[in-house]
């Protein structure tokens, strides 16, 4: 079981770094205190310490001193208040800076890790060295050669990222341990599934630079397959093998040692025969093994690094070209973005908000992504304004997790001021083009009965004597004074409802009446039926006959005279009562029956019935759908 000390003064970090290491791993939290105690009595793999101050860097030395072959890992806080000297970087393997995501750190701790394996399999070459100091001979001369060079090379693993400076070392540890003549190492390219020539030292020819390797194909199906070391001699007559001693001519090798990292064919290292001519030993064949597992771990995490780097440059390359604001803040609530839209819209350069407190943004937006920051509370196209000139902005707002921790929020926001504008002329527009069709309307229907009362008070000093156009004056100004009101009374119903009487009862009179007054009045072939008894309700019955009149007229007015209208009348749970009106004559598109509720829709004030009589029952809490008839 591998150990990390933990040393940190503060429990966020600490847990965070237990949550980055790998499973197995015992995570051994310490303070300053119980430092040296601990160092003393636990054997520790690895120290993980935060770096606040010179203080710290004499903690890393004593833990140098007491654990020799541990590896020293430094976290360094996102704001300094001291220059970091040269000794942090000298005592320490690693050395990281907040923020850190947390692939980050596993990625640092798994690498930190590889090079403590390392460092343990040069102490037993440093031990099997020590055994022959009584008797040197070339051997031991050999093994304490070997160690040193391979010490050297484990120091660089832990130099960064630079994949063409990690290869290079690479290949002169190779020749300081087994001096070959030639070598070449090809890498997997991601991106087209081959293994193509990195570098390579005395090999010839104008094929070297052009040379790839199939995967899946030759010898790196033979190595991935295998997963050992191949000798040229070792060509047999199946055509797999066959095929890779054909590819290990081509590279000019005689043996070739597969980099493989967990479970995965990362390179392929070549070698010639050696300058002295000898042949490669057992040891030092398993040596370079070894040596090239670690490697391969290595370019694993480099082009990990790579390929992070590449979609963070991308995404921001996507964000800064937005056509919205975006503007990002980390766990320390510091902004880490803001792109040129951003600005563009508050008025802001990049530089003065980037690197800032949230604070610096303008209110709410600051607020807002202090929510998705530590309550995870996001919104979605929330419309704030702006002071002082109330600029309307829509906002949307994001947590960023890692894994299920909260590590910073991002905002995207637009300045929608052209659309909230266009949309109040739009609505400005519509209200004109509403009363310019309410007047219209009014002055239509109300100019019919008008012109017919004028004309027959004109005609009355005239004709007053004559008994057959006083009984005429009689029934036409009763019917168009009732057309008026009728109408008065409808737009009434519409625009304010009520004024309501309500009381609870039972609504089948008022049905039974209306239907026989329509009946009376119209000749029409209705039919009222009654399913189950009906629950009181709540109601105003003049509000209410008037509702089941104006359904009724315009049904009647819709169908062939004699047509049969059924109406249907049934208790419902709530308890409710619902009444179905329907005709077999009676036949309208789904278009039409969604704009027979609608006033603006109407051709006629006069058909205005069927939306007041919605209005009337969803005042009393009750609601009018249409239906179109089932094919």
């Amino acid at each position: 079981m591998r150990s990390v000390l933990i040393l940190t003064g503060r429990p966020e970090l600490a847990r965070r770094v237990e949550n980055a290491l790998p499973e197995g791993v015992l995570a051994i939290p310490t303070s300053r205190e119980n430092l040296r105690k601990t160092l003393r009595t636990v054997p520790v793999d690895l120290v993980i310490a935060e770096i606040s101050g010179p203080k710290d860097l004499d903690l890393l030395e004593l833990c140098r001193s007491l654990q020799t072959s541990c590896i020293l890992l430094g976290i360094r806080p996102e704001e300094e208040f001291w220059k970091p000297d040269h000794r942090l970087f000298t005592l320490c393997d690693f050395v990281l800076k907040e923020p850190l995501s947390r692939l980050e750190l596993s990625g640092t701790v798994k690498r930190a890790l590889e090079k403590r394996r390392l460092i343990q399999r040069l102490q037993v070459l440093e031990n099997a060295s020590v055994t022959l100091h009584t008797a040197p001979t070339s051997l031991s001369q050999d093994l304490l050669a070997t160690s040193h060079t391979l010490k050297e090379f484990a120091r660089f693993l832990s130099t960064g990222f630079d994949l063409s400076r990690l290869t290079e070392l690479f290949l002169e540890t190779i020749s300081r341990l087994v001096s070959p003549g030639k070598m070449v190492l090809l890498l997997q390219d991601l991106s087209s599934l081959t293994y193509r020539v990195h570098a390579h030292r005395g090999l010839s020819g104008p094929h070297i630079d052009r040379l790839e390797l199939k995967e899946g194909q030759g010898l790196p199906l033979w190595l991935s397959t295998e997963g050992r070391i191949l000798y040229h001699e070792e060509a047999s007559s199946d055509p797999l093998s066959l095929e890779a001693c054909r590819d290990m001519e081509m590279l000019q090798s005689i043996v070739v040692v597969p980099l493989i990292a967990r479970g995965h064919l990362v390179g392929i290292l070549g070698l010639g025969r050696r300058v002295t001519g000898a042949p490669y030993t057992r040891e030092e064949l398993e040596t370079l093994f070894t040596l090239g597992g670690h490697v391969a771990m290595a370019i694993q995490d480099i082009q990990l690094h790579r390929q992070m780097e590449y979609q963070k440059a991308y995404i921001e390359q996507i964000l800064s070209g937005m056509s919205s604001g975006v503007i990002n803040i980390d766990r320390g609530e510091k902004v880490t973005f803001f792109n040129r839209r951003a600005g563009e819209i508050l008025g802001k350069d990049a530089s003065e908000t980037l690197g800032k407190d949230l604070r610096h943004l303008p209110s709410p937006l600051g607020d807002m992504l202090f929510e998705a920051l530590r309550g995870g509370k996001t919104y979605r196209k929330h419309t704030v304004e702006l002071l002082p000139d109330r600029k309307p902005i829509e906002v949307s707002t994001y947590a960023l997790r890692d894994g299920e921790e909260i590590i910073g929020s991002v905002m995207l926001f637009d300045d929608i001021s052209d659309r909230v504008r266009l949309e109040e002329e739009r609505i400005r527009s519509e209200r004109l083009d509403l009363l310019h069709r309410v007047v219209g309307w009014i002055a239509h229907e109300v100019k019919n009965p008008l012109v017919s009362i004028q004309t027959f008070v004109e005609l009355l000093p005239e004709r007053y004597e004559d008994p057959e156009f006083r009984e005429q004056f009689q029934a036409v100004m009763g019917q168009e004074v009732q057309r008026l009101n009728g109408l008065v009374e409808k737009l009434v119903a519409l625009t304010e409802g009520g004024p309501y009487e309500f009381h609870t009862g039972d609504i089948r009179p008022i049905l039974e009446e209306v239907v026989k007054d329509i009946r009376e009045r119209t000749k029409g072939n209705l039919n009222l039926s009654f399913k189950g008894d009906l629950p009181p309700v709540r109601h105003d019955p003049v509000q209410l006959s008037k509702a089941f009149r104006y359904i009724l007229d315009y049904i009647l007015g819709e169908v062939p005279s004699g047509s049969p209208v059924s109406v249907s009348v049934g208790p419902e749970p709530g308890p409710n009562v619902v009444i179905h009106i329907s005709s077999p004559s009676l036949n309208m598109s789904s278009e039409q029956t969604d704009k027979l509720l609608d006033p603006f829709q109407k051709g006629s004030l006069l058909d205005l019935g069927l939306c007041a009589s919605r209005k009337i029952v969803e005042d009393h809490r009750g609601a009018v759908s249409v239906e179109p008839r089932a094919k």
